[in-house]
């Protein structure tokens, strides 16, 4: 559904990872589930903390503009929320990294895992 609706914006217009992070906070939200935008932590703010029925997703978005990999980026988001540490107060929480391919205006990948992996690899000092 996301993929149709960020395909749909004219091909002229430059979104910014705002405008991505954006739609998925509003259609989250219309499906009623909660959902945190930019948090403030001591080490930085997530994109979005999204909580459901007990479980919380840790999410951060890279775009990866023309000439980028969006598979890089999806790496690099997930590395960020390893090494800021945003998950910390989420008990098995999952930390997803997307990456979104703005050529395409896709979700094209993601990284994810729970929390006692993300904290293996903030330790490993990825970024």
């Amino acid at each position: 559904m996301l993929d149709n609706y960020y395909s749909s914006h004219d091909y002229e217009m430059q979104p910014q990872e705002w405008l991505y992070r954006s739609s998925i906070l509003s259609f989250l939200q219309g499906c009623g589930v909660v959902v945190s935008a930019e948090m403030h932590t001591h080490r930085g703010r997530p994109d979005l903390v999204v909580s459901y029925r007990g479980h919380v997703w840790v999410i951060e978005i890279k775009v990866a503009f023309e000439g980028e990999s969006a598979e890089e980026k999806a790496e690099e988001a997930f590395r960020q929320i390893a090494a800021k540490n945003y998950a910390a107060q989420y008990p098995n929480a999952v930390c997803i990294g997307l990456g979104i391919d703005d050529v395409e205006r896709q979700i094209t990948e993601s990284v994810y895992s729970t929390l006692p992996v993300c904290s293996f690899i903030k330790g490993a000092a990825l970024v």
